[in-house]
Parts: C-alpha cells; structure tokens; sequence
C-alpha cells in the first residue's frame, strides 16, 4: 500500500538425501507469514510491527519427525539515520513423533518461546555492526528434556554491488 503496508511470507525448504544407509536424510520446511505495519512518515517510517504466523515441518529418513505451529510479533525501531533496534517474540508448540532411531522424541514434545532483541549501526553506507542477545525457552512432556538457552551474537555485514542486477534495490551482503 502506499503507508507501506504489506503481507510478507518468509519460506525456507531444505533437502538432503544420502545414497549410504548410515547417513541421515532430512527434509525440511519452515514458513511465516503476517501483516508489516509501518508507522510514521511514508518514506521513512520510525516503527515497524508485523504479528505473524509460523509452523515448521522436519522429515528424517522420510519419516516425519517434528512440527511447530504458533506465532509471534517482530518489531522494528529506527532510533537515527544510522541506528536500528528490533526484537521479536515467537511462541510455538512442538509435536516431536517417535521413529525407530528416536523412540523417545515425542518426551521433547511441550512449548517453545523464542525472544529475541538487537542493535543495528550503520558504520558507512555499506558497512552494519550489528549485536543480538536470544533467549530460548523449552518446556516439554518430560522435564529432564526443557531447557533455557542464551546467546549472544555479534556480526559486521559488507554489502557489495551484485555481479548481476536481480533488482535494483537489492545489493549482495556477506
């Protein structure tokens, strides 16, 4: 819309198959999807709120193994022309079934809350130091298998000119 708004879908299928007996194969398919509102001025928006929804599915041996259904809520803040802050909160059920190499997965079966929060610093106009902190939450059917998880992170982002255009505001990033 011309506010900004959209509906985005983040997709991810993975596969791998292995022509060794031992080796595992896995299959996986992750989605989200929700509204993006922006609030604030058209061309520069100060805030960014897109509620979402979220299931994973996860083969092994072209068994299924895992599924996750729930949602969540990223939030986006811009602080300066050259400082960002977001952070998410995603809450998910997971259903893990049994299978002859995992007889006991499904005790790992119980909610999951994943939080994350982040700075983002423009150095230069292709250069990002950016810094995360992730808290995961794991209750599950049997409580030797939950668990709480923390982590930090800290990157720096290049951005270079692609070696072919894809689209014109779409630059290559390691």
């Amino acid at each position: 819309t011309q506010a900004g708004h959209a509906i985005e879908t983040n997709t991810l299928l993975f596969g791998q198959w292995y022509s060794r007996s031992q080796e595992l194969d896995s299959q996986l398919i992750d989605f989200d999807v929700g509204p993006r509102l922006n609030l604030g001025p058209i061309e520069t928006p100060w805030l960014s709120v897109r509620p979402f929804f979220k299931g994973l599915y996860l083969w092994l041996d072209d068994q299924f193994f895992l599924s996750q259904l729930g949602g969540g809520l990223e939030v986006t803040r811009t602080m300066s022309p050259r400082l960002f802050a977001d952070g998410s909160v995603t809450a998910v059920h997971q259903d893990f079934d049994r299978t002859p190499r995992n007889p006991f997965a499904p005790d790992r079966s119980g909610p999951q809350v994943l939080v994350t929060t982040g700075l983002a610093f423009l150095l230069r106009p292709t250069t990002t130091l950016s810094g995360r902190f992730t808290y995961t939450r794991r209750a599950s059917d049997e409580d030797f298998e939950a668990f709480n998880r923390f982590a930090l992170g800290l990157a720096v982002t290049q951005r270079y000119a692609g070696p072919f255009q894809i689209a014109e505001d779409e630059p290559w990033a390691v």
